[in-house]
This record gives structure tokens, C-alpha cells and sequence, in this order.
């Protein structure tokens, strides 16, 4: 069976996505090695960044493209249906085994009316309309927000941390807790946590497949935009601090303590949260 189109388009965004990554990689390099900086963690660095933007594109397809058994069993009109529901379901804020039965049940009802001979549209209808209906069954309505907020305050700690340690990690002489990131990536680094990721995962829940490539796009009119300041307002001080000031995220053990010990917290407080939103299910 033919990938549908949206599986098209997050294979594609893979590959664009890591030949983004790779060129940006290649670029850096040949700018260090220009400025006499490399050093051997740099190229390790490169080599495992490159390896894993690599390694990336098949295991979009192995979790996110490559059919299951039962799914193959539906055909291309029942197929494009579910894999909005499940879309819809996968990136909800319910539970893992939510998320499982739901899918499993769905797949089950569809299997079912295709081999009683029955048009997809007349058992699912607005497939969209059919996964809130389910979401809505499961969750009480309006308060889910408040876990995408826990979400986005664990992925803004890990992405600071991840970032901290591969800038400290080109110059090892230097201590950890001297470490500084420019204030333009944490900006980019907040926007992704808080804004992006959620904004990705409710677009991609609908027939707007396009928005799988939203993440590479935005990255590029990030890029694209600091350079325009840079070239007509850098004489600007709040634009010079944007674009070149500095900032120690993690100054000392303490906070690097704090940082590690709110993610564990913030798991509990998610599950706890979800537990009291969430309907109990007879």
C-alpha cells in the first residue's frame, strides 16, 4: 500500500530536518577550523550530531510511517480517516495506556465496518469531529492546558541543560557552571518549550499535514530574522544584547540540582493532575 500524503510529508520534514541540521554542523566547522579553535571534542561532537541527525529518518518511519499489522488490514479510504484520529489521540494529554486502548478500539470498529462493506465516511463521518468526540469522553474539557504548561516547563529545563552541556562540552577546560547561552536561543529555546511544540501537535492533529515541516520553517524565519537585525539595527541596544548577550543558566551546582530534581516533580505533579482531570471510565 502507497503512503498516504501526510506520511509523505513527515518523512520529507525528517530528511529536510536533518540535512538542516548537517549542513549547519558542516558550516560550524569549517568556521572553527578557520579560527584555529578545533579542538578533538568539537569533531566528536560533529560526529555524533551528524550520526544521530542520520539515524533520525528511519526511526521517524519505523514510529511514525510503518503501518502495523492491523493497520495494513485497512484500506486507503479507512486508512486516511484513522490516521487523523490517531493522530488527534497520540497527541493528546491523555495516558500512555489511554492512548493504547483508545487506538486499539478504533482500529477494531474500522476493520469491522470495512469488512461488513460499510463507506468510511458513514461510520467515522469528520474523522476530527469523531477524535474530539472520544477526547472529550475521556478528559473534562478546558482544563487540559495546564499539563501542555508542565510539558513545556520540563522541555524548556531539558533543552537548557542539552544546550549548556554541548557548548561546555567544545571547551572542557572551562568549568561547566561558567557555561553562557546567548539570550537569542533561550528566547528560541522558550518559544519552542511553550509555543511551538503544542501549536505543532494540535496542527498535525488535522488535515494540515504541512504543519509537520512548521518546526523547520519556524527555525529558518528565526535564523532569517536575526540576521536582518543584525544587518539594520545592531547600532540598537536592546537588538546587540538579543543577538550577542549572554547568560549563565546554570551558575552554580544548586541550580543545576533544582533543574534535575523539578523534572521528577513535574512528572508527579502531571500524572497527579492528570488523574484529577481526567473521567473516570466505567
Amino acid at each position: 500500500m502507497k503512503m498516504t500524503k501526510r506520511n509523505k510529508i513527515v518523512l520529507l520534514a525528517s530528511i529536510f530536518l536533518a540535512l538542516c541540521v548537517i549542513a549547519t554542523v558542516i558550516l560550524n566547522l569549517k568556521y572553527t577550523i578557520h579560527n584555529n579553535a578545533i579542538n578533538i571534542n568539537s569533531l566528536i561532537l560533529i560526529g555524533i550530531i551528524i550520526l544521530l541527525s542520520i539515524i533520525s529518518v528511519p526511526i521517524v518511519y519505523f514510529l511514525k510511517v510503518r503501518k502495523s499489522k492491523f493497520e495494513r488490514m485497512l484500506n486507503n479510504e479507512y486508512f486516511q480517516k484513522y490516521e487523523i484520529i490517531r493522530d488527534t489521540v497520540m497527541n493528546s494529554q491523555l495516558s500512555s495506556i489511554n492512548k493504547k486502548e483508545i487506538k486499539e478500539d478504533v482500529l477494531d470498529i474500522l476493520i469491522s465496518a470495512q469488512k461488513s462493506g460499510k463507506s468510511a465516511e458513514d461510520t467515522i463521518g469528520n474523522p476530527e469531529t469523531f477524535a474530539r468526540e472520544i477526547l472529550l469522553s475521556y478528559a473534562k474539557p478546558g482544563r487540559l492546558p495546564v499539563l501542555s504548561i508542565i510539558d513545556g516547563i520540563m522541555y524548556f529545563i531539558l533543552f537548557i541543560l542539552g544546550v549548556s552541556i554541548f557548548i561546555w562540552f567544545e571547551q572542557t577546560d572551562m568549568s561547566f557552571f561558567k557555561t553562557r547561552i546567548n539570550i537569542n536561543m533561550i528566547i528560541l529555546v522558550f518559544i519552542i518549550s511553550f509555543i511551538l511544540i503544542p501549536v505543532t501537535k494540535k496542527l498535525t492533529s488535522t488535515h494540515n499535514y504541512w504543519m509537520f515541516i512548521l518546526p523547520v520553517a519556524f527555525g529558518i524565519v528565526f535564523v532569517l530574522f536575526a540576521e536582518i537585525i543584525r544587518r539594520f539595527f545592531y547600532s540598537n541596544e536592546i537588538i546587540r544584547q538579543f543577538l550577542d548577550g549572554t547568560v549563565r543558566m546554570v551558575p552554580n551546582i544548586i541550580i543545576l540540582i533544582l533543574y534535575i530534581v523539578l523534572i521528577p516533580i513535574a512528572l508527579f505533579f502531571k500524572s497527579y493532575i492528570r488523574r484529577r482531570l481526567l473521567r473516570t471510565i466505567d
